[in-house]
């Protein structure tokens, strides 16, 4: 092993996460609720950020749908769940899809989708 004295230095730090929101629950029905979320990443030089705004509705205990949209630094967003849940049991079934970068026209011209499906049973 040769000593090649000192070479420079490096710094490291972790990325901050700044998430900041509200939830409002409709006075008239308390089934309906809105909600607000900002996420903000700090991670050194580069930061991004997002905006989600959501509605959840949920009729009687065992019945549950949301929606939700975003946007982002990197695009815009939508998104919808239905939830079956009872004690021991939920089904879920949900969707979210990711909008790119879009033509003059509104026409997305790379975007990705993902459809959900899953069963939990919860002890």
């Amino acid at each position: 092993m040769d000593d090649k004295g000192s070479s420079g230095s490096r710094t490291q730090a972790l990325s901050t996460t700044m998430n900041i929101g509200a939830e409002y629950t409709l006075p008239v029905y308390r089934g309906l609720k809105f909600g607000l979320l900002n996420t903000t990443r700090f991670a050194g030089k580069f930061t991004w950020t997002d905006f989600r705004l959501s509605a959840n509705v949920a009729p009687c205990k065992a019945f549950s749908a949301g929606i939700n949209a975003v946007a982002a630094t990197y695009g815009i967003g939508f998104g919808w769940l239905l939830s079956v849940h009872t004690t021991g049991f939920n089904m879920f079934l949900g969707m979210n899809r990711t909008l790119g970068h879009t033509a003059k026209q509104g026409v997305p011209l790379n975007s990705n989708a993902a459809v959900n499906f899953g069963i939990n049973f919860p002890f």
